[in-house]
């Protein structure tokens, strides 16, 4: 069976703002059971149909169904072994991008890799065409997984319809509650539009609950279906003492809350070499602060 495993004060101010201000639901949630989060293991919120259709979409594939999601080190992809060659180099702390996917690679036992980690890390550094100080750009993460014989799905935030820019075209109270509708649906929007009239929320609050949720929605979808995603986001947020400013990690896992939203996310980041448990909340916080966010779900 296939298990996946494990800038501004301004816009830190208005996620913080949003977060607050986000709607309470009214009616009752799930009546399954949240799951315990965890760090290492694939979990799916909905039983395990997901779980066995993504280890029969794997096996059909030919990849070989490993058990985890290796933690690589950025630094030193090797550990004690990685040799000094590489280890000197400054180059390595800009080396996220490859890192993250190297992880997946070895995760999904893609076949004919090269032995060492940081041989593979340097493969796919050259393939990515990462440079210092620019870094990996998330648009040739596709095409370079497409070489390795793996599909993917990209969202680039960016052009969402929940942009600040996007969302204002939207002129009446009218077409902006449809424009919410489709992200919230039509109980939780009715609640939002209440507020709003009520003066104790504003559009633009409204905007990133819904941006927030469509995020959400695109990472759940693919981790529940086995897909794990590499994404850009901020370093500083997820690591106060990194270095850069944006920084790639592979997400491997979703959890949920007892109302059915999204709690926390299970990642593996390349600047530890770790697998760890993040909050929704954080990872929001991450993702807004990084304004190149393009979260890149690969589906073997």
């Amino acid at each position: 069976m296939a298990t996946i495993s494990g800038n501004s004060k301004r816009a830190a101010a208005t996620s913080s703002a949003a977060r607050t201000a986000r709607p309470q639901r009214s009616v009752a949630g799930p009546k399954s059971v949240a799951k315990r989060p965890c760090a290492t293991e694939f979990s799916t919120g909905r039983g395990g149909a997901l779980r066995r259709a993504a280890a029969t979409k794997l096996a059909a594939s030919g990849l070989s169904p490993a058990r985890s999601f290796p933690g690589i080190s950025q630094q030193e992809p090797d550990g004690p072994a990685t040799p000094p060659s590489y280890t000197g180099s400054a180059d390595r702390l800009y080396n996220c991008g490859p890192t993250a996917l190297a992880t997946v690679l070895r995760g999904l036992g893609v076949p004919g890799l090269p032995a060492s980690n940081t041989d593979l890390v340097l493969q796919l550094r050259d393939q990515l065409g990462t440079s210092t100080p620019n870094g990996t750009g998330a648009a040739a993460i596709p095409g370079v997984l497409a070489t390795y014989g793996l599909a993917s799905e990209q969202k680039v935030l960016a052009e969402s319809d929940y942009t600040n820019r996007n969302f204002f075209r939207n002129r009446t109270p009218e077409s902006r509650a449809a424009a919410l509708e489709r992200v919230l649906g039509p109980e939780e929007t009715a609640q939002v539009v209440e507020r709003i009239d009520a003066g104790q929320m504003s559009w633009e609050q409204a905007r990133l609950v819904a941006l927030r949720r469509e995020t959400e929605q695109f990472l759940s979808q693919h981790l529940e279906g086995g897909h794990p995603v590499v994404m850009n986001v901020s370093m500083t947020v997820l690591n106060p003492s990194g270095v850069g400013a944006g920084h790639f990690i592979t997400v491997t896992g979703v959890e949920r809350g007892p109302d059915g939203q999204v709690a926390a996310y299970s990642i593996v980041d390349p600047w530890t070499g770790t697998a760890r448990t993040v909050s929704a909340d954080t990872m929001w916080e991450a993702i807004q602060g990084n304004s190149n966010c393009a979260p890149t779900a690969v589906i073997p």
